[in-house]
């Protein structure tokens, strides 16, 4: 008789287990979540289908920065959601991607700059790098044209200075389109220190700095 008790228990936990592990498939299939697998963490790409993009995108502009508490005027707001909803548009790459390269490169701090050690200078928002700021900034600014935008002739211009991080990013996926890490890493190492090893720990350092602040977001 306790034969056939244990039995049937062993089977009752058993089906209890099955069906526990259909409904978990079932809701992942049904997700509509992309994810970027990390060692450590996941960075979640959330479908924002049914919401204004820019509303969005003003959002978690806010958000950040709110987090480095900047102050910025309704004007510059209104520059950086523009300028953020034409490259995501113009290059197919998610404007969160630029929102935190900028926290992570600048603090959300738009007059700001940052000394080499080959003696080059990096400036704004997203750190463009004196050696190539001025030939991204002309191709922004046919963009920046092309889409009514306004900009100015500062190199902490909101929206050149934005659009030119969409710019370098589109080329590093022209190498690593299919390596969201080697991508990011490629940011702040260049894409030739993505192949060099003596790179890879800075490279490593600097993307887990990026997850972080990817995953502030909501949307």
């Amino acid at each position: 008789m306790k034969k056939y008790i244990m039995i049937l228990i062993f089977t009752i936990i058993m089906i209890i287990l099955t069906l526990s592990l259909f409904l978990s498939m079932r809701t992942c299939n049904n997700t509509k979540h992309n994810v970027y697998k990390t060692n450590e963490k996941q960075i979640i790409k959330i479908d924002k289908s049914t919401i204004d993009e820019e509303t969005i995108i003003l959002q978690n502009l806010n958000l950040k920065l709110k987090k480095f508490n900047r102050h910025w005027s309704e004007y510059n707001k209104r520059t950086a959601v523009k300028a953020l909803k034409a490259g995501e548009d113009e290059f197919n790459i998610d404007h969160r991607i630029v929102l935190s390269l900028m926290s992570l490169e600048s603090g959300m701090k738009i007059i700001i700059t940052n000394k080499n050690a080959d003696k080059t200078i990096d400036f704004g928002l997203t750190m463009q790098n004196s050696r190539y700021i001025n030939a991204r900034y002309k191709a922004c600014e046919k963009i920046l044209q092309r889409r009514k935008i306004k900009y100015s002739n500062s190199k902490f211009d909101i929206a050149k200075n934005i659009m030119a991080c969409f710019l370098y990013i589109n080329d590093i996926k022209k190498i690593h389109n299919d390596d969201f890490k080697r991508l990011i890493m490629a940011y702040n190492i260049g894409i030739r220190g993505t192949m060099m090893k003596d790179k890879q720990q800075k490279g490593e350092k600097y993307f887990m700095a990026f997850v972080k602040h990817y995953n502030d977001f909501s949307y």
